[in-house]
């Protein structure tokens, strides 16, 4: 007779089937069960038996543990995704999914961690953005560089400065052609999250902005899907006016080309299409000058890779590494109590937190740096102490 595992979640089985993108189906050929029976488990009205559970572990690339925690139900109904008509059912699905794991990573380091301040503009157009126009949008990214005190020049580092100012921002595999990057307000701290699996640079760097924008304008949007076109048009034309300035952008050319655009790619760090759709934003070009410019930037094939591209550095977010450093260094944590702590996989974690592979596990080739002797401190039998993440301004 099997013995029913006690202590089962069945939220927990879903949660991790969704997340790696599988079917009812397709788990339960590869744990050779039948499709009833993972329904079954996931319902709760039966539990798997430990040889069961081991098995699905093992095909979920997870810890047997992880089936075992409670589940939290959080409401992330109000994501901003971008491509939302093209991206699959399934692959929005997994990236929620991901995005709880990214919350449970967070809730994690807030136990021992001051996080920054939130500092995000809040110029909020409320339940509809009817009412937003294309002048508003460049006075408010205008308004949003005077804030962070940016300037009119070039942004050097767009995911170091959202996260100075309280964003958390992750890297992870969306798997899914139409799915670029998403954002949401997780207990009034800022997420944005970009899939890596087709990242460069100027990529990146305008996704991040782009989410910056649903940030600033579309917190209190109700039933997002509603407005999606909207809401995205609006976004990207923040995300262009935030990182090419009008005034400043304009006095690096004398007349639009691709040529002279190629020029000062290197300086503003975006795409020469984005610089193309923003002369065209500014009334600089017309309809037929755009369509011109088009037509010969397919002609030099720089759709899917331009000039420059693999020679930009691609920005990477730190803040939740150094946080996780911290913890290690300080001894609050070791790195067996984060593993265990957590319940995901070493390389799960290592995603979520932008760590190096095998940092968790002692195999990557870890950097040592030596450090200023500290006086010894008293600690909170509690928890710890404390250190605030250093914050640096653009």
């Amino acid at each position: 007779m099997r013995t029913a595992i006690p202590g089962f979640t069945p939220m927990r089985l879903t949660q991790a089937r969704e997340a790696r993108g599988l079917s009812l189906t397709v788990l339960a050929d590869l744990c050779g069960i039948s499709r009833q029976s993972i329904s079954n488990y996931e319902n709760g009205k039966q539990s798997p038996s430990h040889s069961v559970l081991e098995r699905i572990a093992d095909k979920l690339n997870l810890p047997t543990q992880f089936f075992l925690r409670p589940y939290q139900d959080r409401d992330n109904s109000r994501i901003f995704f971008r491509a939302l008509s093209a991206a699959t059912k399934q692959a929005r699905t997994r990236a929620k999914r991901r995005l709880e794991w990214l919350e449970e990573t967070i809730d994690y380091l807030r136990e021992f961690i001051d996080f920054l301040p939130v500092n995000i503009p809040d110029f909020d157009v409320g339940k509809t953005p009817h009412n937003l126009h294309n002048n508003d949008i460049e006075k408010i990214a205008k308004e949003c560089r005077r804030e962070w005190g940016l300037g009119d020049g070039p942004i050097s580092n767009v995911v170091r400065l959202l996260e100075n100012q309280g964003t958390m921002i992750a890297l992870l595999r969306l798997d899914a052609n139409n799915l670029d990057s998403f954002s949401i307000w997780y207990l009034n701290t800022p997420i944005i999250v970009i899939g890596n699996d087709k990242c460069s640079a100027v990529r990146l760097r305008f996704d991040s902005a782009h989410e910056l924008g649903h940030l600033v304008l579309h917190r209190s949007i109700e039933k997002i899907g509603r407005y999606f076109k909207e809401v995205e048009v609006q976004a990207s034309r923040f995300a262009s006016a935030f990182l090419l300035p009008a005034e400043a952008f304009t006095k690096d050319f004398s007349y639009p080309t691709l040529n002279s655009f190629l020029s000062i790619k290197r300086k503003w760090k975006v795409s020469i299409k984005a610089m193309i759709k923003r002369c065209y934003d500014l009334n600089i070009i017309d309809d037929d000058d755009a369509k011109r410019l088009y037509m010969n930037y397919n002609q030099r094939r720089w759709a899917k890779e331009e000039p420059f591209d693999n020679e930009l550095p691609v920005e990477e977010p730190m803040f939740n590494r150094r946080c996780v450093e911290l913890i290690i260094n300080e001894k609050i944590q070791s790195r067996e109590g984060i593993l265990g702590n957590l319940a995901f996989t070493s390389n799960d974690i290592e995603e979520l937190l932008s760590l190096p592979k095998g940092y968790l596990t002692n195999n990557s080739n870890i950097e040592y740096l030596p450090q200023v002797r500290k006086p010894m401190v008293s600690k909170d039998p509690s928890g710890g102490t404390v250190i605030p993440f250093d914050k640096k301004r653009e």
